[in-house]
Formats: C-alpha cells, sequence, structure tokens
C-alpha cells in the first residue's frame, strides 16, 4: 500500500518546476557580519555567489586580497568579487547540491549544499573528503 502511495508523490515532486523549489537567490550575510553573498543564476539553471559586501579592509585601508589562495598568481585580486560559491543544482528535496565554496580564509575549496530552513536562513554545509564537515547560517539581509 504505501509502495503505491509513495511512487505518485514521488513522479510529482519530480514533476515540479524548478522555480517551485525553495528560493535561494537574494543577497546573504554571513556568520558574525562578515560579509554578504549574492546568490544567482550562473549557468543551466544552477546557482552561483559572489561576495558583495566586505566589512572588514587590509590593514593599510585597502582591500583584502586573496592572499591565502593556493595559486600564487591570484593571491592579488580582491576578495570583494570573488566568485564564492559555485554550481548548485536543485533537488525535489530542496536541497541544492553537486557546488562548491570557496573559503578566502584557507584558500580551498571544498564541495558543498546549501538548504533553506526557513524563510531567512541559509543553511550552508562545506565538507573536505565529505567526511569532515562544517555547517554555517547565513542570514537573508533586509529588502529581499
Amino acid at each position: 500500500m504505501i509502495r503505491h502511495l509513495a511512487a505518485p508523490a514521488l513522479v510529482a515532486l519530480l514533476a515540479m518546476p524548478a522555480n517551485a523549489m525553495p528560493a535561494i537567490d537574494g543577497r546573504w550575510l554571513t556568520p558574525g557580519g562578515k560579509s554578504i553573498v549574492e546568490i544567482a543564476p550562473c549557468n543551466n539553471g544552477k546557482r552561483c555567489g559572489r561576495i558583495a559586501w566586505l566589512r572588514d579592509h587590509a590593514p593599510d585601508g585597502g582591500p583584502l586580497r586573496d592572499a591565502e589562495n593556493h595559486d600564487p598568481a591570484l593571491r592579488h585580486r580582491p576578495v570583494l568579487g570573488i566568485e564564492l560559491l559555485a554550481g548548485f543544482r536543485s533537488t525535489p528535496a530542496g536541497v541544492w547540491r553537486g557546488g562548491r565554496i570557496y573559503n578566502p580564509e584557507d584558500g580551498r575549496t571544498y564541495s558543498a549544499q546549501l538548504r533553506r530552513t526557513d524563510s531567512r536562513t541559509l543553511e550552508v554545509k562545506g565538507c573536505a573528503l565529505s567526511i569532515f564537515c562544517r555547517t554555517q547560517q547565513w542570514t537573508l539581509v533586509n529588502g529581499q
């Protein structure tokens, strides 16, 4: 009986248009108010996010640089504007997967997933080797 009920529900979820998925587009404040990341469509229905605002500046008053990047050629680029999130696809369960997150604090890129937990909160989970994970709660910026 349960199998007969579950199949139509799964078909209905899979047939749901992508715009019916929990929206993650918008401007998100990271923990501690350090930055705002703007998430928007990037390619083939995927979502990406760029650093749109930073609270801190370099000690000389200039822009923070991507000094920890593993690629020496990128270490002088400003952190402001960096693509922090890339390649996220929606799933019927409302989780955005298949993407990656770049951490300018250590210069590394991690696999990640995003999930809207309520109207104002985005759960951002980044993992190294799929077992060492860290989760943050980002807050939707007013006016969205």
